[in-house]
């Protein structure tokens, strides 16, 4: 509790090692440098578990950072109030990081630049499972997670609701060539001023058994919901809002093979859009609704 350092003020992981956390609560700690609570060296792998981390302060990793190549693993811990001056509000992964949270929250955890609950840099490989992420913010970008580029950000069974960023994604961003898979999960945020839930440069977004709801930010209604309730995976290529709403995408099973002449179902606000797959599994959706804002995915 109340610990200060440069780096990792309650414990610093150094290069190779191996470091099991469980049943332990770490409390409004500080870093100036990174990793509020914990900090991880090159090459290290950290694992915590049923464990709560609250009110920690870093430039990176409010309560938790890597400076590269390590492993972060967080199985039933709370993260909340946690806060980073720079990226990753709860945990950041510096380049070549694998970071897996497990039946885990992040609620209020805030980045003044990037990944309000967690960030990972360039090449990096994200993974949730039962996780819950509440009212975290990115004063940039990703409001609850940011990738790098060539980062895989896969959620599986996740929740958002109610994250925002002041710039991109208000739940998800990442850089490009990366890769976003959401099965099983649903997000649920009001928009942010560019890329509203999600924003995806040059990459791919894939549902799969997800709910996307898009909110306009002033009424709270529903501007957008893109749901996919099979076992196949929607790869949405770009939303544009003009005179006009398209929608690109396309429609492929678990080995990734294209589904053929599958109906396809975009609610607008009251309006569903219905429309069918090619022979690559590619589609088109069009409306004349006028919403100003475009998504890149």
């Amino acid at each position: 509790l109340k610990n200060q350092s440069p780096y990792g003020s309650a414990i610093c992981n150094v290069d190779g090692s191996t470091l099991l956390i469980t049943d332990s609560i770490f409390a409004e700690n500080k870093a100036t440098g990174a990793g509020g609570a914990v900090h991880n060296t090159f090459h290290t792998v950290l694992s915590v578990k049923n464990s709560v981390l609250y009110n920690n302060t870093a430039s990176k990793g409010g309560a938790i950072s890597s400076i590269g190549n390590n492993k972060i693993l967080a199985n039933d811990c709370i993260f909340n109030n946690n806060t980073a001056t720079l990226n990753g509000g709860a945990i950041y992964g510096g380049k070549n990081t694998t970071i897996t949270t497990t039946n885990t929250t992040f609620n209020k955890n805030t980045a003044h630049n990037l990944g309000g609950a967690i960030c990972g840099d360039d090449n990096s490989n994200i993974t949730t499972t039962n996780t819950t992420f509440t009212q975290n913010n990115a004063t940039k970008n990703g409001g609850a997670i940011y990738g790098g580029k060539n980062t895989t950000i896969t959620t599986i069974y996740t929740t958002f609701n109610k994250n925002t960023a002041c710039n991109l994604g208000g739940s998800i961003c990442s850089n490009i060539k990366s890769n976003i898979l959401l099965v099983n999960s649903k997000i649920d945020n009001s928009p942010t001023d560019k890329g509203h839930a999600i924003y995806n440069t040059s990459s791919i977004l894939a549902l799969k058994g997800t709910t996307l709801i898009i909110r306009d930010n002033q009424t709270n209604n529903c501007k957008l919901k893109i749901e996919n309730t099979d076992t196949t995976k929607i790869l949405i290529n770009s939303i544009e809002f003009s005179s006009e709403t398209i929608i690109k995408g396309k429609l492929v099973d678990k080995y990734t093979s294209p589904k053929f002449n599958e109906t396809i179902i975009v609610n607008l606000g009251q309006e569903n859009i219905t429309t069918k797959t090619d022979y690559d599994g590619a589609f088109i959706a069009k409306t004349n609704n006028t919403l100003l804002d475009t998504y890149n995915f």
